[in-house]
C-alpha cells in the first residue's frame, strides 16, 4: 500500500478510537438509527399517497409513523408488558429453587460418569469443567438480562431521540450531500460509495432482524405453551432477543427453556431441544436466506471473532451488532484500500 492509504487507515482507526472513547454518548445515536431504518419504510409509503407537489407530505408521513409507533408501544405496555412482567417476576422467585434442582442433576450426573471409573485427573477435569460451564451460562444470561434493562432505562430517558428520528426522516435525501461537503473534493466519491453501502447494511440488517426476531420469538413462545413448558413468555422474547447475537445467540436462547424442562424430565427436554433445532433449522434454511442473505458478505468465522472483540469492547451492544459493525468496518476498509 502507498503512503495515501496508510494515511487514509490510520485515520479510520483514530476515528475509530474516538467513537471507543465517545461509546457511551452513542447510545441515543444508535437506537434513532434502529428507528430511523424501522419507521422509514412506513413514512415512504405513506408519502406516495400524497400528490407528488404536496408541500407538507413528509410532515404528515412522519406525524402518522410516529403516531403508529407510540399506539403501537401503548398497546405493548397496556397488554403485553404487565404478562412478561408477572411471568419474569414468578421466575426470580423461582430461581432459587431452580438452581438448588440443576445442582442436584450435576450431582446425579458426576455420580452417573463415576461409574465409568475414569482417572482421578479426568474425573477432576470433568467436574471443573461442568461446574466452569454452569458458571458461565448463569453468569452469560444475568449480565445479558442486567445490560438489557439498563438499555431499556437509559432509553426512556433519552427525550431526545424522537428529535434525532425526525430530522433524519425529514433530511434523510440532504444527509449524504451534506456530509459529501466536510470532505476535500478528491475524497468525496470514495465516501459517498461508503455511505451508500453502509445505509444499504444497515437498512437490511434492520429490517431483516426485526422480522426474523419477531417470528422467532413468537413461534418459540407459541411452541413452548403447546409443550407445557412454564414461563413460556419470558422464554420466547429470551430466543427473539438472542437471535440478534450471530452465531451462537440460539443456542443461548435455547438454554433457559432447556434447564427449564429438564427439570420437569428429561424426556420434555428431548422434545424442547428437538422444537428448538425445528425452530432454528428453518430460521437457517428459509427465513434468513430470503431475507439477510449473503448482504453481510462476512465469513462466520470473522463474525464470531468479533461478538467476543466487540463484546468485551463496547459491552451487549457489541455481542448485538458485532455483524454490521464488521460489515461496515469492512467496506470501509475496502474504500481506503483502492488508489
Amino acid at each position: 500500500m502507498n503512503a495515501k492509504q496508510w494515511t487514509r487507515i490510520a485515520s479510520l482507526l483514530l476515528f475509530a478510537a474516538l467513537l471507543y472513547l465517545a461509546r457511551g454518548a452513542l447510545l441515543p445515536i444508535v437506537i434513532s438509527l434502529l428507528l430511523f431504518y424501522a419507521l422509514y419504510p412506513l413514512v415512504k409509503t405513506t408519502e406516495r399517497l400524497f400528490p407528488k407537489k404536496f408541500p407538507w407530505a413528509r410532515d404528515i408521513s412522519i406525524l402518522l409513523a410516529f403516531a403508529v409507533f407510540i399506539v403501537f408501544a401503548l398497546l405493548v405496555i397496556e397488554f403485553i408488558i404487565p404478562s412478561f412482567s408477572e411471568e419474569f417476576t414468578q421466575l426470580s422467585l423461582s430461581l432459587p429453587h431452580f438452581i438448588t434442582q440443576i445442582k442436584a442433576v450435576a450431582r446425579s450426573s458426576q455420580q452417573w460418569y463415576a461409574g465409568f471409573r475414569l482417572p482421578a485427573q479426568v474425573d477432576a477435569a470433568v467436574s471443573t469443567g461442568l461446574n466452569s460451564a454452569f458458571n458461565y451460562i448463569s453468569n452469560f444470561l444475568q449480565q445479558l438480562a442486567l445490560g438489557l434493562v439498563g438499555m431499556l432505562g437509559q432509553f426512556i430517558g433519552f427525550i431526545v431521540i424522537p428529535v434525532i428520528v425526525y430530522y433524519l426522516l425529514k433530511e434523510d435525501e440532504k444527509l449524504v450531500p451534506g456530509l459529501m461537503k466536510l470532505v476535500p473534493a478528491q475524497h468525496q466519491e470514495t465516501l459517498g460509495e461508503v455511505l451508500a453501502r453502509t445505509n444499504y447494511i444497515l437498512k437490511s440488517y434492520v429490517e431483516s432482524q426485526l422480522i426474523i426476531c419477531t417470528l422467532i420469538g413468537v413461534v418459540t413462545g407459541l411452541g413452548l405453551y403447546l409443550l407445557g413448558i412454564k414461563f413460556f413468555l419470558v422464554l420466547g422474547l429470551i430466543a427473539g432477543v438472542t437471535e440478534l447475537i450471530p452465531i451462537i445467540g440460539p443456542i443461548i436462547g435455547a438454554i433457559p427453556a432447556v434447564i427449564i424442562a429438564l427439570l420437569v424430565s428429561p424426556e420434555l427436554a428431548v422434545q424442547v431441544v428437538t422444537f428448538y433445532l425445528i425452530v432454528q433449522s428453518v430460521g437457517a434454511y428459509i427465513l434468513v436466506p430470503k431475507l439477510v442473505g449473503n448482504k453481510l458478505d462476512l465469513h462466520p468465522l470473522t463474525i464470531l471473532l468479533a461478538v467476543l472483540i466487540l463484546g468485551n469492547l463496547i459491552g451487549v451492544w457489541g455481542i448485538f451488532f458485532a455483524a454490521p459493525i464488521m460489515a461496515i468496518l469492512k467496506v470501509i476498509y475496502l474504500e481506503l484500500r483502492k488508489a
